[in-house]
């Protein structure tokens, strides 16, 4: 696929996407994740627009992908942000997943932070608390906010 973009022939890279998608073996799941990203990428870059074609291609994706791993994976702002809530949604009782929402918030330099920590604690089971808490005071620490943290 980037040998193909590296001529200038999205067609090609698209084709050589879909082809790929359909030898990979089912067990293969992170060498088919790795190329969901990439068409993910090539839709980001070269989709007409690029929102509605990442969107499609997102759309596609989670029957064949674990579904908090495709979430987590675009770097659209806009996107990201409708992701990661479509995510919250669906699995708010995982630690990960409200862990992604305050990494994405931190990268963003957002306010929002705190009240997204509020409504975590309030979501998550009890014995997921300590280790909620705890990533979030050391991703608050490395993200520039060491007070909080």
């Amino acid at each position: 696929m980037a040998f193909m973009l590296s001529l200038a022939d999205v067609e090609n890279a698209r084709s050589i996407a879909e082809r790929t998608l359909k030898t990979i073996n089912i067990c293969e799941e992170t060498e088919k994740l790795n190329i969901w990203v990439a068409y993910f990428n090539l839709e980001n870059e070269y989709g007409n627009p690029p929102e509605e074609a990442v969107q499609k291609i997102f759309q596609r994706a989670l029957p064949y992908c674990e579904p908090k791993n495709a979430h987590e994976r675009t770097e659209q702002p806009k996107l990201a942000d409708d992701l990661l809530n479509k995510m919250i949604r669906k699995f708010k009782h995982s630690c990960k997943a409200w862990l992604r929402q305050i990494q994405w918030l931190l990268k963003q330099n957002r306010d929002e932070v705190q009240s997204v920590v509020k409504r975590a604690v309030l979501c998550l089971p009890q014995h997921k608390h300590i280790k909620f808490l705890s990533q979030t005071a050391i991703l608050e620490f490395k993200c520039w906010v060491p007070d909080r943290g």
